[in-house]
């Protein structure tokens, strides 16, 4: 007997997400799919394909809870790259006197 599912998860994942998430990860993975097809065609990259990818940064970061790293004046360091938000230093909050 042939195996039909030997592409299928061995765990399926447990996750929800909110309408807007969906078609916001659609838009993202058909923007993956074009910039491949370009690249392996070897025409000129479209920049609305590019700016997809990069709006979809703030779309995974926020459905996975990524978070970067803040700098010396607590914000996120831009340059720094994403890590598991469990796995930053607490923040500090500052005691109002």
């Amino acid at each position: 007997m042939k195996d039909n599912n030997k592409y299928k998860p061995a765990v399926t994942p447990m996750l929800s997400f909110t309408i807007d998430q969906k078609y916001g990860m659609l838009k993202l993975l058909n923007a993956v799919k074009d910039l491949d097809t370009q690249m392996t065609e070897g025409v000129p990259l479209e920049y609305s394909t590019l700016e997809t990818i990069r709006s979809g940064e703030w779309l995974l970061s926020n459905v996975f809870n990524f978070k970067q790293p803040k700098c010396e004046h607590g914000y996120a360091n831009h340059w720094s790259e994403y890590r598991f938000a469990e796995d930053l230093p607490e923040e500090k909050k500052e005691e109002v006197n």
